[in-house]
């Protein structure tokens, strides 16, 4: 531990909250009545340049004139021991790193919800005191009990910038070379690090060395959100592509337009700001990723108006027109003309015969393949798709990450089925009787699940099972005979991979059925 205790006059120390390589945070009080204050001491020993601490000083005293609901406030700031004493809001609450040491990833809904909180309290910060964040990463990212986004560590200035951190995957590039023209941009590009995070729980440049990782002249670069996570859209990964751009000169010009850029794709559109080149970012962008849909708009119609005298010709739009009678078309003319005109309609009856009486052929040839593969198959055993009982309230999580324990089932009406009365559904289509294979296993692994919800690897295993069926369902869907009701299918499979997601978010719930709050 860097320091056992400090004793900084009026707070008292109650416990430590959490220690990094050059901090600590305690649990402190000013009273034995009074609410509990976290208190950070961050060591400055080894900085000898005194405009460092000039400059801590100066930050800290204009963070603490920021008073936003999504901003933790600074209420004290001091010296002794060797380093600074930062004195902050108390949040009863889990960070945003703890969140994804538990989820993986967060659903992409959530994902922007959380970002959008962000990316406001940054705002207000920017205009209000033109002051940035020098370490937005998850652990300084708080999320209280009712779900309300907290920017921790604000005006916090770290010793030897950037470099000194251990948390340099989020780092901006200018922020890593030093440079003295660092602005909000850098906390744009670090935003979007922490979206890209959220979305595909891949930690950006997380197998890199420190070094690395801070002058970004690798010739890796991110792949593309989508790659990692199918349910990531195009829109979210135009913007995190845009966010994270080397030369911040072609990032976001506003936080504004990011945030304005955010809602349009949370709603499933497109950026409304310029698309970013290709190669500029470091996050690739992929075959998966489509593009926005082009907008033709056609001008309106003008309308014509004929001119009886030079006098009535609009200033500016005049044209001259020469003396000499106008030239007519002679008759052999038009005879050559009509000529070329039947010519082309010949030569374009021809190739539509043509183009008929192949595709014609090929289809017949299709029918006599699928005949002989049919006669060459020998029937599959029947696919039988129960009907999953997937109770729809057994995980209701509100956005802070908390369970409702489920409501008591009704008593039945009428007498269950019998075992082996399911419905079975016919079909020998060898990939049909694949997925259903795989569906009839991931049912089978949920209602195991939901008997007892202790064992959450289940989930992901049963999330497998939901995509290979699904993967299946969604290569033969046209060949499927109406009776199949294949359509009913596919909704019953992606309920149950949505049912299985949503519980990998929510936390653990305890035998006596009270939510494990965060720590």
């Amino acid at each position: 531990m860097l320091k056992e205790s400090i004793q900084v006059p009026g707070y008292e120390i109650i416990s430590v909250v959490g220690e990094g390589r050059s901090s600590v945070v305690w649990a402190a009080r000013t009273g034995p009545d009074a609410p509990p204050v976290a208190l950070k001491w961050l060591r400055t020993d080894e900085v000898p340049d005194e405009s460092f601490r000039r400059r801590a000083m100066e930050e800290a005293r204009a963070s603490s004139r920021l008073h936003h609901p999504g901003i933790v406030d600074l209420k004290d700031v001091g010296e002794i021991d060797g380093g600074l004493y930062y004195v902050m809001e108390f949040v009863d609450g889990c960070t945003l790193a703890e969140l994804l040491a538990r989820k993986g990833r967060l659903q992409p809904k959530h994902a922007m919800q959380i970002a959008e909180g962000i990316a406001l309290a940054l705002t207000y910060a920017w205009d209000r005191e033109r002051l940035i964040h020098h370490d937005l990463c998850p652990g300084n990212i708080m999320l209280e009990r009712d779900g309300t986004v907290r920017v921790a560590d604000m005006g916090i200035l770290p010793p030897g910038g950037v470099a000194y951190r251990a948390r340099l995957s989020y780092a901006a590039p200018e922020q890593a070379d030093g440079s003295a023209s660092v602005d909000y941009r850098a906390n744009i590009y670090s935003a979007g690090a922490l979206l890209y995070e959220m979305m595909t729980g891949r930690k950006p440049f997380r197998e890199l060395t420190g070094v690395e990782a801070l002058d970004r002249q690798v010739p890796e670069q991110l792949p593309d959100p989508q790659e990692l996570n199918r349910e990531v859209t195009s829109g979210v990964g135009w913007l995190v592509e845009k966010s994270m751009i080397r030369d911040p000169a072609n990032r976001y010009r506003t936080w504004a337009e990011w945030l304005a850029d955010l809602q349009e794709v949370a709603k499933g559109g497109w950026p409304l700001s310029e698309l970013p080149v290709s190669g500029q970012s470091l996050v690739l962008r992929s075959a998966l990723r489509f593009p926005p849909p082009v907008n033709i708009v056609e001008p309106a119609p003008t309308a014509k108006k004929f001119l009886r005298s030079r006098k009535q010709a609009p200033a500016g739009k005049r044209v001259l027109v020469p003396k000499a009678p106008s030239a007519t078309v002679s008759a052999p003319a038009r005879s050559r003309a009509a000529s070329e005109l039947a010519r082309s309609l010949s030569a374009f009856l021809v190739l539509g015969a043509i183009t008929a009486v192949a595709y014609a052929g090929f289809w017949l040839h299709g029918r006599w393949k699928a005949g002989a593969f049919e006669q060459e198959t020998p029937p599959a055993e029947p696919a039988v798709l129960p009907q999953p009982d997937i109770p729809e309230d057994s995980r209701k999580m509100s956005f802070d990450g908390t369970v409702r324990p489920p409501e008591p089932a009704p008593t039945p009406a009428v007498e269950p089925k019998p075992a082996g009365a399911e419905e079975v559904i016919t079909w020998d289509h060898p990939i049909f009787v694949r997925g259903a294979r795989s569906f009839n296993e991931a049912v089978a692994l949920y209602q195991k699940y939901i008997q007892d919800r202790k064992d959450p690897a289940l989930l992901k295993e049963i999330e497998k099972k939901c995509r290979e069926a699904i993967r299946d369902f969604e290569s033969c869907r046209n060949e499927a005979p109406p009776e199949v009701g294949m359509a009913e299918i596919l909704t019953q499979a992606y309920r149950l991979l949505s049912d299985c997601r949503q519980m990998m978010l929510v936390p653990d719930v305890s035998s006596d059925g009270e939510a494990t709050p965060p720590r």
